[in-house]
């Protein structure tokens, strides 16, 4: 009994030092990273995530996007929908509508600029004759995905 208890006495003492090792190892590492996240702050952060829209790469790839000939006049975000208000000068023979339709399509296109949208449409426009030259201003609408939707478009 005594030599068994002797070597049980062993094996609890190093298991007992392994431990005190792993547990300063820890303390170790929870000091250099000075991070101590909760499962309930990653998950809060995820959640947060999911609602965040990027929009400063967003307006940088609708400058891309926009024709020299076309200034963009006004931007909008009202109740999850960006409002985008444009001015061109039309050619002769060229639709206004055509104008719009590429204009719609090459942002929806961009996944840069489209990823978080559900969708693109027309709203209104008017056109004008300045000095001799056919403007032609419109307005589209760009509607935010849910948040659902762009969580489940950010894992895949």
């Amino acid at each position: 009994f005594n030599i068994i208890n002797y070597n049980l006495s062993s094996i609890i003492k190093e298991r007992e030092a392994r431990i005190e090792n792993l547990n300063n190892k820890i303390l170790s590492l929870k000091s250099e990273g000075k991070i101590n996240l909760s499962k309930k702050d990653v998950e809060s952060l995820y959640k947060f995530d999911g609602k965040r829209v990027f929009w400063a790469p967003k307006i940088m790839e609708l400058t891309k996007l926009t024709p020299e000939t076309m200034s963009i006049t006004q931007i909008e975000f009202l109740r999850k929908k960006l409002n985008i208000s444009a001015i061109t000068e039309l050619e002769e023979g060229v639709k206004e509508f055509d104008v719009v339709e590429s204009f719609i399509s090459k942002l929806k296109s961009n996944d840069k600029f489209y990823n978080d949208f559900e969708s693109i449409r027309f709203l209104n426009s008017s056109q004008d004759n300045i000095k001799g030259h056919k403007t032609f201003s419109f307005k589209i609408e760009a509607k935010l995905k849910s948040s659902s939707k762009r969580k489940k478009k950010k894992r895949s």
